[in-house]
């Protein structure tokens, strides 16, 4: 099982539209695709806790929803599950083709890389912290190639600007629908004055 882990994560890195379809393929049940999103959830939010222990930021530079590993696991279960929804939804929405499976087992397998990745940055930011900076931004750069490839392959694009496309819109929706909820949460909870 590790093996085939390993080769899935290598292809993903060399030729993320064949990892695509080899995800997508799988034909995983919903049920096994929201636990192994919420585990990824799990996972990532105590590593950014860990992280944070080990490298503690002050409090006034903190983000306000990434101070407990509780709320950083609230914070990551939320911007994964809207993830999943946004990226479906508009995609439908521009002619995309892509089952809600297909789309949540190719987020879920990104957030797992996720893990993998940061797990072996967090060691490397005491040993060589600029090294460790610049190869967590390439990381995020190439992992937006990845995404757009995933989406292209999920959503049978014909061509890679609509995935590209697609993340735009869907980071715009993001964006409003936190600021949604934000207001609604401050304003249920008298966090706005």
């Amino acid at each position: 099982m590790i093996a085939v882990l390993q080769n899935l994560f290598i292809r993903t890195l060399k030729a993320p539209n064949e990892a695509a379809g080899i995800l997508i393929g799988l034909n995983l049940g919903r049920e096994t695709l929201w636990m192994a999103l919420a585990l990824t959830c799990v996972v990532n939010a105590l590593l950014v806790s860990l992280m944070g222990l080990i490298y503690p930021v002050p409090p006034e530079h903190a983000l306000p929803l990434m101070n407990t590993p509780g709320t950083t696991l609230v914070a990551f279960s939320v911007i994964s599950v809207m993830t999943v929804v946004i990226l479906h939804w508009i995609g439908q929405k521009m002619g995309g083709q892509a089952a809600f499976n297909d789309i949540l087992v190719l987020i879920a397998w990104i957030q797992a890389m996720r893990a993998v990745l940061q797990a072996v940055i967090i060691p490397m930011i005491a040993i060589m912290p600029f090294l460790s900076a610049l190869l967590s931004f390439a990381v995020g750069i190439y992992g937006l190639w990845i995404l757009a490839n995933f989406l292209k392959v999920g959503h049978r694009f014909d061509k890679l600007s609509t995935a590209f496309a697609l993340m735009g819109l869907s980071f715009m929706a993001g964006i409003l629908g936190m600021v949604m909820i934000a207001l609604i949460f401050g304003t249920l909870f008298g966090g706005l004055t």
